[in-house]
């Protein structure tokens, strides 16, 4: 008696390919971007409605498109001025503080 097996050698070579080239795709997606659920799907972080994938493809598809680039241009824009209003409230605190010790002495 013979067994089959489901599929051949080349399928699980295949799957193994696939793998790793899903891997390399993942390590060109910043981590602030993307998301790994433990379903293993993945979230798109930038986009308002965060949507959902299957595959790293169809992620990468998704951040090729007009939406993600135009919410990714709007988050760095509200990176970029939550830095300056960091580094403003840091200098007003230390004017403040230079203020007050003049006034003590």
């Amino acid at each position: 008696m013979t067994f089959k097996l489901a599929g051949d050698q080349n399928s699980g070579k295949k799957l193994i390919q696939k793998r790793r080239v899903a891997e390399l795709f993942a390590s060109h997606i910043p981590p602030d971007e993307a998301l790994l659920m433990r379903n293993g799907k993945y979230v798109c972080l930038v986009c308002r409605h965060k949507p959902t994938f299957d595959t790293l493809t169809t992620l990468s598809i998704h951040r090729d498109g007009q939406k993600h680039i135009g919410a990714a241009h709007e988050a760095m824009k509200r990176k970029l001025a939550d830095r300056e209003e960091v580094e403003r409230r840091l200098q007003l605190a230390q004017v403040q503080g230079v203020e007050s010790s003049v006034k003590v002495h």
